[in-house]
């Protein structure tokens, strides 16, 4: 568990009534450690569960926290929401239940509506719906400059503060391992080129390459639906896991992440928040572009060139780019970590700003 000491700043200490609402308990790295950060952050304030579909409103109900949540305010997570129909939807009914005080939300995703996945639930239209849903919000911060266009295109200005998985700092003490190489395949609804299968080749071509070349390997399985990618990756590059060459190492705890990834020079990511996370540790991350959120988030950080689409993979590429970031390790390290402090200055000014003053209980048109 995430707490104030693994923060990169101070937290705020008021205490206050927060009404969450994101996708979390469902084995996703990412949203779990937004979830993690943001608790860490307030870590004297009350943090209550907004049920996001009926049956767990239900539940709720029955259980009596509707009534905590009318005094509670709606603290938005869950990565990637701006812009996707049904998260319009849930944030609705969060502003519904929670009315004490104006929502917050922190360095959330907009969803790409030139992104067409299976379940994006998103259009250029839908964008437009959020204005007069986002207007109530305290302020709009957003994970990276292209989520800031796309807002403005509808006319809502954001700034731009990173994700709030940045915020974690990683205890002193985990010891680098030169050479080590940490792998994070997996997507959740869709990806660039539709073909996962070409991901994972791609990736084992790169890894006999960087195998060769004397590197060790870490496969991060962050959700349990991607041990099959590392298992097949493993094979198809002709390693064998041996627990100090090769590595498998089960990490869908954010914490348990940030400590086995703090041993690597650098990482391949698909997983977004495995490169976000990684950032954060000031291991170099090798981004797989499988959706516009991977390149928003490199931007984010001044990284955008270390970031290759799913669609247009090699793994001679792969594995010089790797090769490129560990062989002027000390430079990259250091640019990255200004970089992502910047953001985490900003996160900071925000979190710190945040008031917990109670206005009386009021009915919130949806």
């Amino acid at each position: 568990m995430i707490t104030s000491s693994n923060l990169a700043i101070r937290p705020n200490l008021h205490a206050g009534r927060f009404g969450y609402l994101g996708w979390i308990g469902h084995a996703n790295l990412g949203d779990d450690a937004i979830h993690e950060v943001l608790r860490a952050t307030l870590p004297r304030s009350e943090f209550l569960d907004v049920p996001a579909y009926p049956r767990q409103l239900v539940r709720v109900a029955r259980n009596g926290g509707l009534s905590g949540l009318r005094t509670a305010r709606l603290l938005l997570g869950g990565g990637t929401v701006i812009g996707r129909t049904n998260w319009r939807a849930h944030v609705l009914v969060g502003m519904r239940l929670c009315r004490g005080g104006t929502p917050l939300l922190i360095g959330a995703g907009v969803e790409d509506p030139s992104f067409h996945g299976r379940r994006s639930f998103s259009s250029f239209g839908e964008l437009k719906r959020w204005k007069p849903v986002l207007e109530r919000f305290d302020r709009i911060t957003v994970r990276g400059p292209r989520s800031a266009t796309l807002l403005a295109d509808v006319g809502i200005e954001a700034m731009v503060v990173g994700d709030p998985a940045l915020l974690f700092a990683p205890l002193p003490g985990q010891a680098r391992e030169p050479g080590r190489v940490g792998v994070a395949l997996g997507y959740g609804d869709a990806l660039r080129g539709g073909d996962q299968s070409a991901v994972v080749s791609a990736v084992a071509d790169a890894l006999r390459h960087l195998h060769i070349a004397g590197h060790s390997v870490t496969m991060f399985v962050v959700n349990p639906t991607d041990r099959r990618h590392a298992e097949h990756c493993i094979a198809e590059a002709g390693l064998v896991e041996d627990g100090r060459t090769v590595r498998m190492v089960e990490a869908a705890d954010p914490s348990t992440f940030c400590m086995q990834v703090s041993t690597c020079d650098a990482i391949i990511a698909q997983r977004l928040h495995a490169g976000i996370l990684a950032a954060a540790c000031a291991t170099l991350p090798v981004m797989l572009a499988y959706q516009p959120k991977v390149d928003d988030f490199m931007a984010s950080i001044g990284e955008l060139q270390w970031s290759t689409p799913t669609d247009r993979l090699r793994g001679a590429a792969i594995a010089e780019q790797v090769a490129l970031r560990i062989g002027d390790g000390a430079a990259h390290r250091h640019a990255l970590r200004e970089r992502v402090d910047v953001l985490r200055a900003a996160q900071a000014a925000v979190i710190g700003a945040i008031g917990f003053t109670r206005p009386p209980l009021r009915a919130v048109a949806s």
